[in-house]
């Protein structure tokens, strides 16, 4: 999944999980009559008690007259304690039910709850593999909730497409009137998530059906500029296409909530470093930014756009906002130092927004928070090194080894990886750090992987017989995994130096720093096999070819391949500006933006959730879901609950040499 969602996000998950209960109706039918705890119980939940529900369903499981009714209970109780947000002791019960023996529709009940326990924990992709295969006889409810759960695990892990077509299908589905019109909502907002050339790219439905008029609708909306009679006169012609769709019934309501979200700032202040040492990587996201705007339909351009250049002589942060805000700027963006965005940060109180384009430091000597309206939005390597944390311990691999380079930068992605994969039940084995100006990289690699206590036990084996012992080296076995930070020069070494020592079989995990952006398959040839997460500006398939991509290398071409994801950086910088209030308001929702699909956490800090891909013949070629056992099947294999299994920019561009500190960047 991604980086660790914090506060705000796991608190919205856990609201998530109430409403997927289906307005807190117990799921699987009515409590059996004539057990009074039981009665209680039903009643105590739909009174909105469900810690006293919980109670009174496990007293109902304790009295139950058969191991059947006492599991029905306790999944029941854990129905309760998560509408509760009481994670910890839902997964508690949820470990008492074995697996073993369920009949089918208790194993599928056993399934949801499993993987609405791993949504509560922030485990989106967890929760997609451990939701069930239902039978086509299964309750409504249950098929209710797993389309539900599907939804918004799809929605959390940035599969905003597949998240909408999982809401068409559940529409038809819903009996509750308020049920139907959130998740009407819901796929609404949803939709505002994707950009309209995907909206476009998507709508390849033979004949008109319910999902392809979403996708219309949404991109009709999105394109037809501000007149609002082509708005109109194109609304019109999409109901006589789509009569009797779903969208139809609120339509008005649908299109309030989208111009409320998409209305962006009349005069927009710039503040970037550009002179001084950050110049080139700040005119690359400038450049980024204002190819955004011009991509706009004419008729949207309607904001102002000042640059303000913060490496200026005496240039000073705060003289340099109050001008932009005495300027007239209601919205401002930057800085992109993260000294500068840490001295913005600690101020009590700002007149107009701010998005930042970088992650203050996390000390505040007054031990205030930023302001509300204090955004902060990074290409963070930190997020990249929890991300696969997150992908290894999916797949099953619970002890890594790691190598990476001497220094801060180094150390920061060891620590972030580190402390991720810990709280997931990971192990960190071995570790080994490397010399960014070297290139021979076996004596790390050697004493990672035990290769010198090896031929020392032959040695000594051979000194105590006094014959000479036939032996190969052999590589430590109690290592499932290689998390390797590196830049190309570095990896195109280390790659094939772990496969001469005898790790061929070990799968390697790398940050995007692994790849330049350009497609170089002579040259990758030699990290084949490694996996990395990326940007879609830089994997997704025609990505490239788009408009906005190919105007971009036409203007820029040698600083567009140099800086790659520093452009898509200041692409989303514009496009994200007006949805930061609804990803704030609903912290679930993604944006599926050219760097990533972003989310707020509780702090206002925008993360990206990243794409995955594979060396193959030194192509990058994207991946998708972790390849694992786990995946749910019922009836059949049930699969255990979340507690049997292991649970910014830092955009250096690499100039041949692969070295963090080649080029100076803001600290991310």
């Amino acid at each position: 999944m991604q980086a660790s969602q914090p506060g705000t996000l796991r608190l919205a998950m856990l609201l998530a999980a109430a409403m997927l209960l289906n307005a807190c109706a117990p799921i699987g039918g009515g409590t059996r009559s004539g057990n009074t705890a039981a009665d209680q119980a039903a009643q105590l939940q739909l009174q909105g008690q469900y810690t006293a529900a919980a109670d009174a369903y496990l007293r109902a499981a304790a009295g139950a007259a058969n191991s059947t009714e006492r599991q029905d209970y306790q999944l029941r109780a854990v129905d309760a304690l998560l509408q509760a947000g009481d994670t910890q002791r839902a997964k508690a019960v949820l470990a008492k039910i074995e697996r073993s023996g369920l009949n089918r529709p208790l194993a599928e009940r056993r399934a949801l709850a499993a993987a609405g326990v791993a949504m509560a924990e922030n485990k989106p992709e967890q929760a997609l593999l451990l939701l069930p295969q239902l039978a086509p006889d299964s309750p409504l409810d249950v098929r209710v909730r797993a389309l539900q759960l599907r939804a918004r695990a799809d929605q959390a892990t940035g599969n905003l497409f597949d998240s909408v077509r999982t809401r068409v299908q559940l529409q038809p589905l819903l009996q509750n009137p308020q049920a139907q019109q959130e998740n009407l909502r819901a796929t609404w907002g949803t939709l505002n998530g994707l950009p309209a050339d995907a909206l476009e790219r998507l709508r390849t439905a033979p004949a008109p059906d319910v999902l392809s008029g979403w996708l219309e609708l949404a991109h009709i909306v999105k394109t037809s500029g501000a007149s609002a009679d082509m708005l109109n006169a194109a609304i019109a012609a999409w109901r006589q296409r789509y009569p009797n769709h779903p969208a139809d019934t609120m339509l008005e309501q649908l299109l309030a909530q989208q111009r409320e979200f998409r209305q962006r700032p009349r005069h927009i202040a710039l503040l970037l470093p550009l002179t001084g040492t950050l110049a080139d990587a700040a005119a690359a996201v400038r450049d980024g930014f204002l190819a955004a705007y011009y991509a706009q339909p004419a008729a949207q351009r309607k904001s102002s756009i000042r640059v303000y250049d913060t490496g200026a002589p005496n240039a000073n942060i705060w003289g340099l906002y109050s001008k932009a805000v005495k300027d007239g700027a209601d919205f401002i963006v930057g800085p992109l130092d993260k000294a500068a965005v840490t001295t913005l940060a600690r101020g009590s109180k700002l007149d107009v927004p701010i998005l930042a384009l970088n992650f203050a430091d996390a000390t505040n000597p007054n031990g205030a928070p930023p302001a509300d309206n204090f955004f902060q939005f990074s290409l963070s390597p930190e997020d990249e090194a929890r991300q696969i944390a997150e992908r290894a311990s999916l797949e099953g691999l619970n002890h890594a080894a790691t190598i990476v380079p001497d220094g801060d930068w180094g150390t920061r992605l060891l620590t972030a990886f580190t402390q991720r994969f810990q709280q997931l039940g990971g192990v960190v084995v071995t570790q080994a750090r490397y010399n960014v100006a070297n290139s021979d990289f076996s004596t790390p690699i050697r004493q990672m992987l035990n290769l010198d206590q090896s031929r020392a036990r032959y040695r000594a084996l051979r000194s105590i017989t006094g014959r000479d012992i036939k032996f190969e080296t052999r590589r430590r076995q109690d290592v499932d995994f290689v998390f390797m930070a590196a830049f190309p020069r570095q990896a195109r070494l280390i790659a094939p130096q772990l496969r001469f020592y005898h790790a061929s079989g070990l799968p390697v995990y790398a940050t995007s720093h692994v790849y330049d952006g350009t497609p170089d398959p002579r040259d990758d040839r030699d990290m084949d096999g490694v996996a990395f997460c990326d940007m879609p500006w830089t994997l997704v398939q025609g990505a490239a070819e788009s408009p906005l991509h190919t105007q971009i290398d036409a203007l820029w071409p040698q600083s567009s391949e140099r800086f790659p994801r520093l452009y898509a950086f200041g692409v989303d910088a514009f496009d994200v500006m007006p949805y930061l209030r609804w990803l704030r308001q609903q912290p679930y929702e993604r944006y599926a933006g050219e760097t990533g699909s972003l989310y707020l956490d509780q702090t206002n800090h925008v993360h990206r959730t990243l794409l995955w891909a594979r060396f193959i013949d030194g192509s990058a070629d994207i991946i998708q879901q972790p390849v694992t056992p786990k995946a749910v099947t019922v009836p059949g294999a049930a699969s255990g609950s979340p507690g049997d299994q292991p649970s910014a920019p830092d955009d250096t561009p690499n100039d041949g040499g692969g070295s963090p500190h080649t080029t100076p960047l803001p600290a991310q």
